[in-house]
C-alpha cells in the first residue's frame, strides 16, 4: 500500500508556507486555513513558535485532528486484526521476502490469507505522526512462500525544509541523523557534510528532496540469519520511489532493545559480534557507510555505486 507524498499537505500553498515555518493547522469559522505562523509577531503565534501545531485561537481543535491522536491501543481481536487487513498486495521482487508499506496515519496491512501473528495484530506501528518535515511510514515484512508477516519496518519520510536542524527537535531520532549527517550550506538549506563526501560514494544525492530514514527493522527468530534483508533491498527501493525518496539512510545501532515485539525474549545486551553481523545486513540491502560514521545509506537510482558489490567494503567502525 503506497501513499503519494503529496498528502502531506492541503495544497502546494500550504507546503510552501511549510518551507519557511510552522502554519497552523486549525480552521477558521469561515471553513478557510488558518494563516497565522511561527513567524506572526503576535500573541496567538506563541504556541506555534513553541512546537505546537495550532495557534493559541484554534488549539481547542488540535483534538479533532487525526495527526495529533495517538494510535489507539486495540483490544479486540477482530478489531485489531481488521485494522491490518486491505487488499493491496505486498510489494515483492526476486527475493522470498516483500514489504507491505504505507505512511502514517494509515496503518500497515496484508490480504486474506495471508498469516498475520498476535504480535503484529497488538503492536503500535508509529510514535511521532507528523511534523512540518517528517511522516511517519512503517511496513510489515512479508514471507512469501508461507504468506506471513514475519517482521516490520520504520521510520519517516523526511523532506528537505529550511531550518531543517531546528525543525527535527520535533522529532528527536531525525534529530541525530540531521544533526551528525547535514549542514547548514549557508543559505538555510542543509546538506551532507562535506566530511562525508570524501570518498566518492556520496554526492548530492541526499541534498535535496526526501528521503526515508529507517530507525527500525525486526525479524521474528525463525526468519534471521535467512538472507531475508538482502532480498528487501530492491523492495525498499520501490518503496522510495513510490513515494518519491531518493533514498534511504540507518543507523547500524537503531536496533533499540525497548522496541522489540516479534520476540521480546530475544531481548538482550548488544554486541560487537551481533552489530557486525547488522552491519553486513543493511549493506546486503545495498547500503554503504556514510564517511565514518555509523549511519549508511542507499540510493534508489539503481545506477547508484552503492549497487555494486565492489564497493562493500566490511567496515571497521570505530
Amino acid at each position: 500500500m503506497f501513499f503519494s507524498p503529496a498528502d502531506f499537505f492541503d495544497s502546494e500553498e500550504d507546503s510552501e508556507v511549510f518551507e519557511v515555518e510552522r502554519r497552523c493547522r486549525g480552521t477558521t469559522l469561515r471553513g478557510t486555513r488558518c494563516k497565522i505562523t511561527s513567524l506572526s509577531d503576535w500573541e496567538p503565534a506563541e504556541p506555534l513558535r513553541e512546537g505546537g501545531n495550532y495557534c493559541s485561537f484554534h488549539e481547542d481543535q488540535k483534538f479533532d485532528s487525526l495527526e495529533d491522536e495517538e494510535e489507539e491501543e486495540i483490544t479486540d481481536d477482530e478489531e485489531a486484526e481488521a485494522r491490518c487487513r486491505g487488499t493491496v498486495e505486498p510489494s515483492f521482487d526476486k527475493g522470498a521476502y516483500g514489504l507491505a508499506a504505507t505512511l502514517f496515519p494509515a496503518h500497515p496491512t496484508v490480504p486474506e490469507g495471508y498469516t498475520l501473528p498476535p504480535w503484529a495484530l497488538r503492536a503500535k506501528y508509529y510514535r511521532n505522526g507528523t511534523t512540518p518535515f517528517t511522516r511517519t511510514w512503517t511496513a510489515f515484512i512479508v514471507h512469501k512462500k508461507s504468506k506471513s508477516v514475519v517482521g516490520w519496518m520504520s521510520g519517516d519520510l523526511v523532506r528537505h525544509v529550511r531550518d531543517m536542524q531546528r525543525h527535527s527537535l520535533l522529532n528527536s531520532p531525525v534529530f541525530a541523523l540531521v544533526y551528525e549527517l547535514f549542514t547548514d550550506s549557508g543559505d538555510g538549506n542543509f546538506v551532507l557534510r562535506p566530511q562525508v563526501k570524501q570518498d566518492n560514494m556520496w554526492g548530492d544525492e541526499f541534498d535535496s528532496g526526501q528521503f526515508l530514514a529507517i530507525e527500525h527493522i525486526e525479524l521474528e527468530p525463525a526468519h534471521r540469519g535467512k538472507g531475508a534483508l538482502g532480498s528487501l533491498g530492491p523492495v525498499l527501493r520501490k518503496v522510495c520511489q513510490a513515494y518519491h525518496a531518493k533514498g534511504a539512510i540507518a543507523d547500524v545501532g537503531f536496533l533499540d532493545q525497548q522496541w522489540l515485539i516479534t520476540d521480546k525474549s530475544t531481548r538482550g545486551p548488544r554486541n560487537v559480534s551481533s552489530l557486525t553481523k547488522m552491519r553486513n545486513s543493511i549493506a546486503s540491502m545495498g547500503f554503504r557507510r556514510v564517511g565514518i560514521t555509523d549511519w549508511m545509506a542507499m540510493v534508489a537510482d539503481a545506477r547508484h555505486p552503492c549497487w555494486k558489490k565492489a564497493t562493500h567494503k566490511p567496515p571497521e567502525f570505530p
